[in-house]
């Protein structure tokens, strides 16, 4: 669901605030285009390799709709609360999953604090049995902040994700920063 320019747009916006240590290469995103069907993941062994590794912990948090999966990196595991460098959290599209990511979050150092998660009726994460709304998607967001004891932290979201992260933003002051894909970029 993540496009290569979309992946570097990313890259190149997290390096710019500082998160992205100097020198580091920035990431090469392993997307073509091919033909009518769009962007494809090109499979190559080695970025299969670097995917795997960055995911250090692959959790759910149950919450009273169901189970929210969600995988971060050691880092993250244990954060520094109040720390001079906050968190990524990287929340995908709607119909996509957490595993849209796995490029952009590759090429991040492993100093990284990276968080990604499956929104309800995505991924891993089970589908409730009631409707929900982008508010309770905003709810699902802090309550996994809130449960990974993460204080700050900066969201990037791509369509959903970012819409989800603006209402997460409007209602909590961990939010530190907003990276915005192919979203509503409104905050009002």
């Amino acid at each position: 669901c993540v496009g290569r320019t979309r992946v570097s747009g990313v890259c190149r916006v997290i390096s710019q605030q500082g998160i992205w240590p100097p020198g580091h290469p920035a990431p090469s995103c392993g997307l073509r285009r091919t033909g009518n069907s769009g962007l494809q993941a090109r499979v190559r062994e080695d970025a299969q390799e670097s995917v795997e590794t960055w995911k250090d912990s692959m959790a759910f948090l149950t919450l009273p709709w169901g189970r929210l999966h969600f995988e971060s990196t050691d880092a993250a595991a244990s954060p520094k609360v109040g720390g001079a460098v906050p968190a990524l959290l990287f929340l995908h599209g709607s119909g996509c999953s957490s595993d849209d990511w796995d490029e952009a979050v590759k090429g991040l150092p492993p100093s990284a604090s990276v968080i990604t998660m499956d929104f309800r009726a995505h991924g891993q994460s089970d589908a409730p049995t009631m409707p929900f709304s982008l508010e309770d998607l905003a709810d699902d967001i802090l309550a996994l902040l809130d449960h990974t004891g993460i204080r700050r932290a900066i969201l990037v979201g791509h369509s959903l994700g970012g819409m989800a992260a603006i209402a997460a933003a409007r209602r909590s002051i961990i939010p530190a920063g907003l990276i915005l894909l192919e979203g509503w970029t409104s905050l009002w």
